[in-house]
Order: structure tokens, then C-alpha cells, then sequence
């Protein structure tokens, strides 16, 4: 084994996970070396979520000793490893280049193993932290180590060795980047995570029958699950379908069109707008959102 992915949180912190109606397709098991405040815990969690689980990957976060059952279909294993608090900002004289974070290999092939180097990111932005509101300071320093968790998820989830042109898939961050109020998943890299997420949820169902009745493709690959959930079950970003209620092909239609609606304005501040679809594929959605309201 080795680790392929030099990109330049190991004890107690638990991210507790809302439940779900629908199962949820990816666990993330976590442990940290250090404890850290829970402002940055919960940054962490927020900023992953709004990364990866707007892609229509829902995530149950979990720590390494929790036993408890979770009924998912992969899953990954992370170590946040280093001071994961922003006590004594004195010491970030920097003289190399930095490794953030890393996603391990065996055999050539990506394992769902990966680590987050806290301090590393506490070192590198130092400097530009002493600026930043303390109020702001945890917030903004556990969004930056969740921006470098969501990389490395981004290798397990879209099984995927390189790297984007920008955006968060990037091979290395900025200090700007990591601070900075917008930086999200180039367009490419987000249509490979919900390419890969099609037949992650797909396994879950056991009879091939019910599968593209559950969980049609479109569905997963027009980005509709990332706001309303893989089964439809609804997330922090868009309501649950089957309270929504059914739809017409025209009447989806005009709302996968029209950029003066909410549902369009919402699409495009996460930067999860939709490929165009076809009026087959629109009735396929239509056909589903129906079969949730009966």
C-alpha cells in the first residue's frame, strides 16, 4: 500500500448525521487525533455536505468506534491527524511546500482510505487567519479542512486518480481558495461524481425489477438527487418529493427552464444546475415524481 495522492483531523470528535427516510449510500467513518472545538467540527461536516452531498451523495457521518448498523453501499474511512484547534497562531513560518491531504492506493486502484492533515492547514493559513474575525476564525478554518476533505473524497467517491483543471478537484489549493466565501467542484468534476453514483444506488434495491422504477438514471445523472435526495426523500437544500406532490412533462418542463423560479435561482447558487434533457427524460421524471405521490 501506498499513498498516491500528495495533495499540496485520530480520537474524539463524533459529526452526528440527521436520520434519513431513504438509505443512505455513504458513510464516512472519521477519527481525529486531537479533539477539536465543535464550530469547527461543524464547519467541516457543512462544508462537505454542501460539496459532496449536493451532488446527490448523502452522506452518514460516523465515528471509527461507532458500532452501530447503517444500511449503505460503500463507504470511506478518514483520519483528521494534527492540532485541530487554533490555539497558539504564533508558529506558521513555512519553508516547503505543504501536503494537506491524501488519499490512499493498493495495487494501483484507489482504496476509500484517506487522510486529512489538520495541522498542516492550521500551519498554512496561519498567517492569513491573524486577519479573519476571531468570532469567524473556527468557522473559516473548519470550512478550509473541509474543502481538503472533500477533495479527497472526491478521488474515493468518483474513483478517479487525477485531478480537475480547477475548482475544488484542483491538485493544490490556495490560501485564497481555501478562505474564500465561494470555491466549489468544477461543473466536469460534479457530473463524475453523479455518474458515479448511478449504480451505487442501484445495488441498494435487490430485485433488478424495482430499480429504475426506485431510482430512475436521469433522476441521479440530471443532478435532481443532490437537492431532493437519492430515493426523493429530501435534503437540507430541497423538499422531500412525495410532499411536493406529482408533475406533468410540461409543467417539470417549464420548471427545469425557467431561471426566474426558485427551484432554477437555488440550482445555480450551488452550482449543481442541470445537463439539457430530453423530452423522453422528462417524462421519465414526470413518470416518477407521479409514482412517489401514490
Amino acid at each position: 500500500m501506498r499513498i498516491l495522492f500528495s495533495f499540496g483531523l485520530f480520537a474524539e470528535l463524533v459529526f452526528a448525521s440527521p436520520p434519513r427516510e431513504a438509505l443512505a449510500p455513504f458513510v464516512l467513518y472519521s477519527e481525529l487525533q486531537m479533539k477539536a472545538p465543535g464550530a469547527i467540527g461543524g464547519a467541516i461536516q457543512k462544508e462537505v455536505e454542501s460539496l459532496i452531498g449536493t451532488t446527490g451523495w448523502q452522506i452518514a457521518w460516523k465515528g471509527l468506534q461507532d458500532q452501530s448498523e447503517t444500511v449503505s453501499v460503500t463507504l470511506a474511512v478518514v483520519h483528521f491527524k494534527g492540532n485541530c484547534d487554533l490555539n497558539d497562531m504564533t508558529q506558521y513560518s513555512v519553508a516547503h511546500q505543504l501536503v494537506l491531504g491524501s488519499t490512499y492506493v493498493s495495487d494501483g486502484r484507489i482504496i476509500p482510505f484517506a487522510d486529512v492533515y489538520c495541522g498542516t492547514i492550521r500551519v498554512f493559513l496561519a498567517e492569513a487567519l491573524e486577519s479573519v474575525n476571531a468570532k469567524q476564525r473556527e468557522w473559516i478554518f473548519g470550512r478550509a479542512v473541509g474543502r481538503v476533505l472533500a477533495h479527497e473524497l472526491y478521488h474515493i467517491l468518483a474513483n478517479d486518480r487525477g485531478h480537475g483543471a480547477k475548482g475544488v478537484a484542483h491538485a493544490n489549493f490556495t490560501q485564497r481558495q481555501l478562505l474564500s466565501d465561494e470555491f466549489r467542484f468544477s461543473p466536469k468534476e460534479v457530473t463524475k461524481l453523479r455518474t458515479r453514483l448511478v449504480p451505487v444506488l442501484l445495488q441498494a434495491y435487490d430485485e433488478p425489477a424495482k430499480r429504475e422504477s426506485r431510482v430512475p438514471t436521469v433522476f441521479v445523472s440530471g443532478g435532481c438527487s443532490g437537492c431532493h435526495g437519492g430515493a426523493g426523500e429530501g435534503t437540507a437544500w430541497g423538499p422531500a418529493l412525495r410532499i411536493a406532490g406529482g408533475l406533468t412533462g410540461n409543467e417539470l418542463s417549464i420548471r427545469l427552464s425557467n431561471p426566474d423560479l426558485k427551484m432554477y435561482r437555488l440550482a445555480q447558487e450551488l452550482n449543481l444546475l442541470w445537463p439539457r434533457l430530453q423530452p423522453e427524460e422528462i417524462d421519465q421524471l414526470a413518470g416518477f415524481l407521479q409514482r412517489l405521490n401514490n
